[in-house]
């Protein structure tokens, strides 16, 4: 099954994240739901009302399950 990532995507689970974890450097992880064994990881910095997405991609599930 491919999985395609928006743009909107991205910017829905830095505004409305499912859980937010603290990153390395002061960054952020953001969480979202893309299907049933994926979950969608936005790593991104804030920074002077500014922010900066690092990386988005997606991850399996039951390897972030505790942390959603």
């Amino acid at each position: 099954m491919k999985v395609v990532v928006t743009k909107e995507k991205v910017v829905q689970t830095i505004i409305n994240p499912e859980k937010v974890s603290k990153g390395h450097y002061g960054r952020k992880i953001a969480q979202s739901s893309l299907t049933e064994n994926l979950i969608l990881r936005v790593v991104y910095e804030e920074m002077n009302d500014k922010i900066t997405i690092i990386t988005a991609y997606p991850g399996e599930r039951r390897r972030y399950e505790d942390n959603i």
